[in-house]
């Protein structure tokens, strides 16, 4: 090999390793501004397992509303988070499809410690990691609910 190849062939991997370089740092920026906008969002959000429901990830306010930590919620069905005799979210989950998304009104979810409140919940699928996974946001609609007599009626 010539003197002439051989630095062709070491500025190619130059050129390569500085490539490589900028484009670990737009990913890494690219990270950074997901993680912003995920954990600033004003609502709780969780990624969920589209198969089983368990929680995958969260963001700061999900764990702010809810008082849970991290790896308390990590693995818990997002179903364990609300009322256990309310089948209306599991099923629709299950009929839950791909292209669409859906809004469940005035579910009451359960704080740590167990206090309960009522929220809507808005499902869509979306790809995480490679994965199909749903996204699931909750609104605190508790001030709305009218919660006298066991009612979930809406307030004027």
């Amino acid at each position: 090999m010539q003197k002439k190849d051989i630095l062709k062939l070491i500025g190619n991997r130059i050129g390569v390793a500085i490539e490589n370089a900028m484009l670990q740092e737009q990913y890494i920026k690219s990270e950074e501004k997901y993680r912003t906008l995920f954990n600033n969002d004003p609502n709780p959000i969780f990624i969920i397992d589209s198969n089983t429901y368990e929680i995958m990830d969260m963001n700061q306010r999900a764990m702010d509303v809810y008082g849970y930590k991290p790896q308390e919620l990590y693995e818990t069905s997002l179903l364990d988070l609300g009322d256990p005799d309310d089948e209306e979210v599991g099923e629709g989950l299950q009929s839950l499809s791909r292209k669409h998304s859906v809004l469940f009104s005035k579910k009451r979810h359960f704080k740590k410690g167990g206090q309960p409140f009522f929220v809507n919940i808005n499902v869509s699928y979306a790809e995480y990691g490679g994965r199909n996974v749903l996204i699931a946001t909750t609104t605190d609609i508790t001030e709305s609910v009218d919660v006298r007599a066991g009612t979930t009626e809406q307030t004027t």
